[in-house]
C-alpha cells in the first residue's frame, strides 16, 4: 500500500475531507456544525490563512491528517508551531503514518524558523501519549479554558 503525504488541500475533495474529519471528531467526542466544517475547509484552502494541514492519502482516500499553525510566543518574541490535531483512521494505525505526518510537520516548522512545536493531548489518550514520548518531551502544564 502506497501512502502519499500532501499539503495541497485543493487536491482533496470536500466530502472526502469532511467524512474523514467527522471520524476524528467522533473519536474525540466533539460535535461541529456544518458551517464550522465549511469555515475550516475555507481556511485550509486559503494559502494566506495561518491554519494549515498535512494529509496522508491512500489512493485518494484520506487516512490521516495533522492540522497546525504558527502562533506568536511572547517569551521568544517570535512564532512557534502549534499542532491542533493529528488523527489516523484506526485501521491505518501502527503503519508509520503518524511518523510521516510529524516528519513533514518538522520540515514545515524548520521552513518557518520555529524553535519548537507544541500541542495538547488528553490525559486519557494513552496510545497518543506513548507515541508522542518517542520524539517529544511532556511538559508540566494543564490546559484551561473559559467558555464565552
Amino acid at each position: 500500500m502506497k501512502i502519499k503525504i500532501v499539503m495541497q488541500i485543493e487536491k482533496i475533495e470536500y466530502e472526502n475531507w469532511k467524512n474523514h474529519y467527522i471520524k476524528y471528531l467522533i473519536f474525540n467526542k466533539n460535535k461541529i456544525k456544518e458551517k464550522n466544517l465549511k469555515k475550516l475547509w475555507e481556511w485550509l484552502n486559503n494559502s494566506h490563512h495561518p491554519q494549515k494541514g498535512i494529509f496522508a492519502l491512500v489512493k485518494k482516500d484520506i487516512v490521516g491528517h495533522a492540522h497546525f499553525r504558527g502562533e506568536p510566543n511572547p517569551v521568544r518574541g517570535k512564532e512557534i508551531g502549534f499542532l491542533d490535531d493529528v488523527y489516523i483512521k484506526p485501521e491505518y494505525r501502527k503503519m508509520g503514518i503518524a511518523n510521516k505526518l510529524i516528519e513533514k510537520l518538522v520540515i514545515e516548522g524548520k521552513k518557518n524558523k520555529w524553535e519548537l512545536i507544541r500541542w495538547n493531548c488528553g490525559f486519557n489518550n494513552v496510545g497518543a501519549i506513548k507515541f508522542y514520548k518517542k520524539f517529544a518531551k511532556g511538559l508540566k502544564w494543564h490546559t484551561f479554558e473559559i467558555k464565552l
